[in-house]
Formats: C-alpha cells, sequence, structure tokens
C-alpha cells in the first residue's frame, strides 16, 4: 500500500473529515481529477440531508445523478486499487 493510500486509511473523523483528507491526498496530488473531490462532496451531502432531516425529499433526477456519479466514482476508485495492486 502506498502513502496515498495509507494516509487515507488512517483518517478516523467525520465524513467531511474524509472528503477533506481524500481531496488532500488525491485531488491535490493528481492522482484523481478535481471532478472526484466534486463527486464526493456532492454525494456527502445529498446523504446528509436526506439522514438528518424527515422533511427533506429527493427527486427521481436528483437520485438518478447520485447513483450515476457514485458509480463512477466507484469504477474510478476500483480502477486506482487495482494499479497500486490493492
Amino acid at each position: 500500500m502506498d502513502e496515498e493510500t495509507k494516509a487515507l486509511v488512517k483518517v478516523s473523523c467525520p465524513h467531511s473529515g474524509v472528503e477533506a483528507a481524500f481531496i488532500q491526498q488525491f485531488v491535490k496530488t493528481g492522482v484523481f481529477d478535481a471532478e472526484y473531490g466534486k463527486i464526493f462532496d456532492y454525494i456527502r451531502k445529498k446523504r446528509e440531508k436526506c439522514d438528518y432531516s424527515v422533511k427533506i425529499k429527493i427527486d427521481e433526477e436528483t437520485a438518478k445523478k447520485v447513483v450515476k456519479d457514485a458509480e463512477k466514482f466507484i469504477a474510478r476508485l476500483t480502477q486506482y486499487l487495482e494499479e497500486v495492486g490493492l
């Protein structure tokens, strides 16, 4: 496991902290394009709104965007893990 991956795995803080660590260790270093930091942020915020408010309803278009973005993020993350031998 490379040092960047170890640094991300060590993070034990709220989801926003994991996002910050991902951006610091992977986006700012060029391992992942900035687009993936934006995807992470968008999905995290949507999830938090749904988890912490009973009044929030997600429309079908937003739900489809979240799923599409999540699939793209997971595919890129899987590619990265394969590249580093994990």
